[in-house]
């Protein structure tokens, strides 16, 4: 997990979830929560998944609250994503008055939290209360909330727009081999309530993606001065590439032709000779640098 805000940037692994100031200097250290693959924030919190969810002072990195999951894969396996719902901005009014009664409106929205591990359960945020779980069969990688208002009325004189009735909708997406959308506004979670099921709708990309083959085509030439000469030869099965043995000494250097060259695969044809730009030893073993060409 990595999040970044102006204070400061917070990272979550298996050791647990820090915080850092953006030179890079350690705030504070949360190591009771570990195993985090993913996490969100809001404006004071971090809400990160690890093997279960947690809620954490971004300010402090003080345990706030637990949600408890109810694992059906074993406990070790940790969360793959989990997410919080935002709360309605409030925009300015000229009607101070109806500004404050939103801002209210607003302070009394739960915050839902919700992980990414069927079954999906749904959390309020401040009291850690299980209100939901939803069934499903397969864990998120990524999800995110999305709130979207919308009117009940088509009107555009100013007495109408005074009158006008606004409802929100709030939609959790989530993707894994598609992407997911899952209304969770009031009115489907209390029809869930009494007993209804919530429409999952599931996008999936109608894009056609073209295969991309590495190519077995390399420049031919008959210079051996621009590099190290290397072969490939036959071994229990397998197409090594080697140091060629006529190259044991090349400008001052000293190859060993016993080592094996990290090669491409598509490349490697038995008894197919290459000039290569540099060779890297890396303990055991040569990395081939720069360009390939094969000699004809």
């Amino acid at each position: 997990m990595c999040r970044i805000d102006e204070n400061g940037v917070y990272m979550g692994n298996s050791q647990g979830v820090y915080c850092f100031d953006h030179s890079g200097t350690e705030k504070w250290n949360h190591t009771a929560t570990n195993s985090v693959l993913f996490g969100v924030q809001d404006e004071d919190h971090l809400y990160v998944a690890g093997l279960n969810i947690s809620k954490l002072s971004k300010k402090t990195g003080d345990l706030i609250q637990t949600y408890p999951l109810n694992h059906k894969s074993p406990p070790s396996n940790a969360v793959y994503s989990n997410t919080s719902s935002p709360k309605g901005q409030v925009e300015k009014e000229d009607n101070k008055e109806k500004e404050k009664e939103k801002e209210k409106e607003r302070e009394k929205e739960r915050t839902l939290v919700v992980s990414g591990q069927p079954p999906f359960e749904v959390f309020d945020g401040e009291t850690g209360e299980l209100l939901y779980r939803l069934k499903g069969n397969t864990s998120f990688l990524s999800m995110q909330f999305q709130r979207i208002s919308t009117s009940n009325s088509t009107e555009t004189t100013p007495e109408d727009q005074e009158d006008k009735k606004e409802s929100t909708s709030l939609r959790l997406y989530g993707v894994r081999n598609g992407l997911f959308c899952i209304d969770l506004s009031p009115d489907r979670l209390k029809s869930l309530k009494d007993g209804q099921s919530i429409t999952t709708k599931i996008i999936e990309s109608s894009a056609t993606v073209e295969e991309i083959k590495p190519s077995t085509e390399v420049e031919t030439t008959s210079d051996t001065s621009g590099g190290i000469v290397v072969e490939c030869m036959k071994e229990g099965g397998k197409v090594r590439v080697r140091v060629e043995k006529s190259q044991q000494k090349v400008g001052g250097g000293y190859y060993d032709t016993t080592w094996n060259v990290q090669f491409p695969q598509d490349l490697r044809e038995v008894g197919a000779r290459f000039i290569v730009e540099e060779l890297k030893e890396q303990n055991g073993f040569y990395r081939a640098k720069g360009s390939i060409k094969r000699l004809a």
